[in-house]
């Protein structure tokens, strides 16, 4: 829905406003940024930090089965050129390391912060009961 980058603050909160976003959706933000965590907030909006853990992340991404509308075209960009780091033990064989290159994720990477972090909260709440 909303695929841009070096939004300012205000700009990024009236897009959301344009995309009819409810007041209360949950919108997970990378948690190195309380400042703009708290501008979102006050323009009206749930923001919360988000869990960046990449492998505990992905782990519990690949576990469920995501269904993506053919016209998410960003997305299904990002998963076909989505790579994993390798490693030469020698010169003829590559080991594929746990953890992927850092190349045209931004979706993904929003993707996992999102299903991640609320799949926490939900059991937080669970715990709570």
């Amino acid at each position: 829905m909303l695929y841009h980058t070096k939004l300012t603050n205000s700009q990024l909160i009236d897009k959301l406003k344009e995309l009819e976003i409810s007041p209360t959706d949950f919108i997970y933000c990378d948690n190195t940024e309380p400042n703009r965590i708290e501008e979102i907030c006050y323009g009206g909006f749930a923001a919360i930090p988000a869990d960046k853990s990449v492998k505990d992340g992905i782990d519990y991404v690949k576990r469920l089965k995501l269904k993506i509308l053919e016209d998410s075209q960003n997305i299904i960009k990002e998963i076909k050129s989505y790579r994993w780091k390798q490693s030469s033990n020698s010169v003829r064989s590559e080991n594929i390391l746990d953890e992927p290159v850092k190349f045209n994720d931004h979706i993904l990477d929003a993707a996992r912060y999102a299903l991640y972090t609320h799949s926490k909260q939900a059991e937080l709440r669970i715990w709570k009961m």
